[in-house]
């Protein structure tokens, strides 16, 4: 599911450690780690 691949994906980057509440938090996350691999 692409929760999983979205925890994954967190637990590789160590970069959240706070728990994906809601959909805002979810989408706000999805728009960093987008951001992120395009400046990678």
């Amino acid at each position: 599911m692409i929760a999983g691949r979205i925890r994954a994906a967190l637990e590789q980057k160590k970069s959240f450690t706070l728990p994906l509440m809601t959909m805002a938090d979810l989408a706000h996350v999805l728009d960093h780690l987008q951001r992120a691999e395009a400046a990678a």
